[in-house]
């Protein structure tokens, strides 16, 4: 029996979004869409285990489940990761992008040493919203170099944090679509914004 169908649904849906968007920005002369692509795949892997893990977690021994969890972690860890270095790549000054991405993936590889012991999805959350806001402020910062894709990046990490702080309310709209299927609901639309500000990028 599944458990919290509507939660995998929606994570299921969110999986294909991710997936469908990361596989258009393959193409393209952008510097940043390489970077973006993955990102999108990342967050579809993030949703997919993700939505598994919430569907079979009263049937699956505690080890598929870890192994599920742990994946989801890493997956969308490191799609905050791309989606930095994606506009960094894009926006930035080469050498103060390098300096920029490296330290991000210093962090990213203390946040998966730091995962490997710790399980709760607000450690997810925390880093992947530093990403976003570190996101956020290039974005802003060098919006001039790209204000259409600015904009759409901008407005889609926007979207986010409204789908994050809806989740975080525990506010149940109906009996059977609960927080944090609002939540993923939320952040197809999320999505879809960022994806088209990551396709104006140069």
């Amino acid at each position: 029996m599944i458990a919290e169908p509507m939660t995998a649904f929606t994570d299921l849906l969110l999986c294909v979004l991710g997936l469908t968007f990361g596989l258009r920005l393959r193409n393209g002369t952008s510097r940043a869409r390489p970077l973006w692509s993955f990102a999108f795949l990342a967050s579809s892997l993030g949703s997919l285990t993700g939505g598994l893990y919430l569907a079979f977690q009263p049937s699956l021994s505690p080890l598929p489940l870890t192994i599920l969890w742990k994946i989801t972690a890493t997956a969308i860890g490191a799609a905050g990761l791309l989606l930095f270095c994606g506009a960094t790549r894009a926006l930035v000054p080469q050498r103060i992008a390098r300096a920029l991405v490296i330290a991000s993936i210093v962090l990213f590889v203390t946040y998966l040493a730091w995962m490997t012991t710790h399980d709760e999805f607000i450690y997810m959350i925390a880093f992947y919203g530093t990403m976003m806001l570190a996101t956020l402020v290039i974005c802003i910062v060098r919006y001039r170099i790209a204000p259409r894709a600015c904009a759409l990046i901008v407005s889609g990490i926007a979207i986010a944090a409204l789908a994050a702080a809806v989740q975080a309310s525990h506010i149940d709209p109906f009996a059977h679509f609960n927080h944090n299927d609002l939540y993923h609901v939320i952040q197809m639309v999320s999505l879809f914004v960022t994806y088209r500000g990551a396709r104006e990028l140069p």
